[in-house]
């Protein structure tokens, strides 16, 4: 008996701490989400960061620790970070993507040249790119960029219209259920 209460006296003292636990992005190597899609099929989100970029580590430190947009990355993309000045060969599905010129040349590629940093790229489930996004963005600008993306929003509605039905999905809840910045 003495045990048992032992066990469960250590498990309460550990317990708050397990559930405490910031919930991260979970992000894998190229490898690792070509071997899941094979099981999965999922939309690739792709963080194309550089070590000296300040708002590449405010976009990692804030927006995509917010446990929100943390779970629903995890649960809806398989994300990958690229560091765009990575001096090592990158392999993806048969083709090799060298450093030239201060950059990978799949940072390039992903993002049509355009290099900005950072860059969140939306790829669908074959591996094609959707559509770069550069820039910081808040957890609520995000929150709205992945929905349109994962849900295939994307496919048949003009993003401003998006932006719209995305707002008014608030608009139709009790305002005492939820905050709203500059409405609460």
């Amino acid at each position: 008996m003495g045990k048992y209460f032992w066990s469960l006296g250590f498990t309460m003292l550990f317990l708050p701490w397990a559930y405490g636990q910031d919930t991260q992005v979970q992000w894998m190597t190229w490898d690792q989400a070509i071997s899941k899609s094979k099981i999965e099929k999922k939309k690739v989100l792709v963080e194309i960061y550089t070590v000296w970029c300040s708002f590449c580590k405010k976009l990692d430190a804030v927006t995509l620790k917010e446990p929100d947009i943390a779970d629903y990355i995890n649960e809806n993309f398989y994300p990958v970070r690229l560091d765009a000045q990575c001096k090592t060969p990158i392999e993806i599905m048969g083709k090799s993507y060298k450093y030239k010129d201060g950059y990978n040349d799949l940072a390039r590629e992903l993002t049509f040249g355009r290099l900005a940093f950072p860059t969140l790229v939306f790829m669908d489930e074959n591996f094609r790119v959707i559509q770069p996004i550069p820039g910081m963005r808040s957890a609520d600008e995000l929150e709205m960029i992945m929905h349109f993306y994962a849900k295939d929003y994307y496919k048949d509605t003009p993003w401003d219209n998006f932006v719209i039905m995305f707002q008014n999905r608030f608009d139709k809840q009790a305002p005492s259920t939820r905050t709203v910045k500059g409405k609460n």
